[in-house]
């Protein structure tokens, strides 16, 4: 992943045969740890493939790029597949980790080229998925899941005694990433993530509650302030909610 973002011509000819290879030999790795690095080395290739196509700097908010078009569609393809390939782990896995390296993976590609990666169409040619319709509507979809904690990885997971510490690391995996995750979207869409945060808000004003851990807590304030800052003067909607758990936390010695 590194050499193919730091040396994008020269590896050209080399992407679609890396990506096949991490595919084949990565993503279905039966351990999770390579699984995690296969998403992160899917999304620096894709990262490859945009400087290649003349996307040299991460698209500003609310601007569609347009690739070079004799580059366009090996970016397409390329995007398009390594976002569809971590939505599915999202959805399926059962492991914290790599569903975090997962939603990584996703916030570096948009990160990279922007609505363009929003705009894709995320129908899957095998309908494993059932999925239709652009990749921005499939991603907020799976992260609504993600934050009402109902996909598979957060479902029926039970620790052992001796394993609770590493659980609750584990455990953190999951709203960290989302809380990136947010922030990329927002910093791609600008105002128009509005509709979606809509969603979002009240499932993650649930993390600031007392009963919810002190990352919990500090996480879930920390991405609705990334993304209020990014929203502009509409975040002030938020404000009524967040301003008394505001409050609260400030007398807290934990935060």
């Amino acid at each position: 992943g590194v050499m193919a973002e730091s040396c994008a011509p020269q590896f050209l000819p080399y992407l679609q045969p890396a990506i096949a290879l991490i595919l084949e030999n990565g993503i279905k790795s039966i351990h999770e740890s390579i699984q995690g690095e296969a998403c992160e080395a899917l999304s620096m290739l894709v990262k490859s493939a945009a400087k290649n196509a003349g996307i040299h700097k991460n698209p500003k908010a609310g601007v569609l790029v347009e690739p070079l078009p004799q580059y366009a569609e090996l970016l397409n393809t390329l995007a398009r597949t390594v976002l569809i390939v971590c939505l599915s782990i999202i959805t399926k896995s059962k492991s914290k980790s790599t569903v975090a390296s997962a939603l990584n993976a996703i916030g570096m590609v948009i990160t990279s080229i922007g609505i363009l990666a929003l705009n894709l169409d995320a129908t899957n040619d095998d309908d494993t998925n059932n999925w239709s319709g652009p990749v921005a509507n499939v991603l907020m979809a799976t992260m609504l899941e993600l934050i009402q904690e109902k996909c598979p990885c957060q479902i029926g997971v039970e620790a052992k005694e001796d394993e609770d510490d590493e659980e609750e690391d584990h455990d953190q995996y999951i709203p960290d990433a989302l809380s990136e995750l947010m922030g990329d979207l927002s910093r791609v869409l600008g105002p128009a993530f509005i509709p979606y945060f809509d969603q979002f808000f009240p499932a993650l004003m649930r993390y600031t509650k007392p009963s919810r851990s002190h990352s919990d807590r500090a996480m879930a304030l920390g991405c609705i302030g990334d993304v209020s800052k990014e929203l502009g003067p509409q975040a002030i909607k938020y404000a009524e909610a967040v301003l008394p758990v505001l409050q609260v936390s400030l007398q807290d010695p934990m935060e």
